[in-house]
């Protein structure tokens, strides 16, 4: 994958540094704390990364700097947005492409690709959420290798909310179901706007299991919001529960109401129910009223 970047530093703060009109007022998150979800996503998808500084600076770029030399001493700005770079390809596998290298970029990953080993093996998925590291080497003198570095051993629950947030960024259903969802009218309250929401679940959505003398399905339900520029708020789960004295009759619809509170200008949502016990996805999108 070719990621076009058009200037991302490693380090905001030693980005600005030396500049007090930007310094950032407080502490905000940068380095891996930033990229690594990108290049564990990368991975996850089977994606090598050749970021492409888009900018430049024209003369020959030298792409085999390695991260030690940018952090040693006080980096300039350059330098912190080159490291960002080195640091995605290097997670993944790929080269990062600076200065007048931008503009072959596409060469420059065609020959790089042109031939190369695919080794793999099955892990013991843990599905506890933490990440693995991968080194390869190479037994014969002379020879160099670049693999990704590691991988993410992802739960069952990050994976689904991956899933929604995904289809809500994309625009598509998080998985089939007729799922029904009506957003009300907003309130303003102290925080943020909250905004109620009405689900009818088709029964057909869920499993239905006798547990003692009656009928339980249970439910996990995430909500996702975004805003016009594709950022995406976080994916709580919500666990849900059914029960009644006897089997729900086919075609039946469940109601169920909640309120979310949502901060920023979130343009659409996007609400689905995961059945544990089949792995069934439902979900429905709905245009945000205005905000009051």
């Amino acid at each position: 994958m070719l990621l076009l970047v058009g200037g991302w530093p490693m380090s905001v703060q030693a980005f600005v540094s030396g500049n007090p009109a930007l310094m950032p007022t407080k502490e905000i998150p940068d380095g891996e704390e930033i990229f690594r979800p990108l290049t564990n996503t990368a991975s996850y998808l089977g994606y090598t990364l050749y970021p492409v500084d888009v900018p430049g600076i024209e003369g020959q770029g030298d792409d085999s700097s390695s991260l030690a030399g940018v952090a040693a001493g006080p980096p300039d700005r350059q330098n912190e947005i080159e490291a960002s770079l080195q640091f995605l390809a290097k997670e993944t596998g790929g080269k990062p492409l600076f200065n007048s290298n931008r503009t072959v970029a596409l060469a420059t990953a065609m020959e790089d690709t042109r031939s190369y080993y695919w080794l793999g093996f099955s892990p013991e998925w843990k599905r506890n959420d933490q990440r693995h590291t991968i080194k390869v080497e190479v037994l014969r003198p002379g020879l160099k290798v670049r693999s990704r570095n590691g991988f993410l051993d992802l739960s069952k629950e990050a994976e689904i909310s991956l899933r929604v947030e995904a289809a809500l960024q994309l625009g598509g259903a998080a998985g089939p179901g007729s799922l029904r969802l009506r957003v009300g009218d907003p309130v303003r309250k102290k925080g943020g706007i909250e905004m109620p929401l009405s689900l009818g679940i088709p029964v057909e959505a869920l499993t239905v299991l006798p547990e003692g003398d009656r009928y339980t399905a249970r439910l996990e339900l995430r909500v996702v919001a975004s805003g016009e520029e594709g950022a995406t708020s976080d994916v709580p789960v919500i666990p849900l529960s059914f029960s009644w004295p006897r089997p729900p009759a086919p075609g039946e619809i469940l109601a169920y109401e909640t309120k979310v509170t949502l901060h920023g200008k979130a343009e659409r949502l996007l609400a689905a129910v995961y059945d544990p016990v089949s792995g069934r996805l439902s979900s429905a999108q709905a245009a945000l009223p205005a905000r009051p």
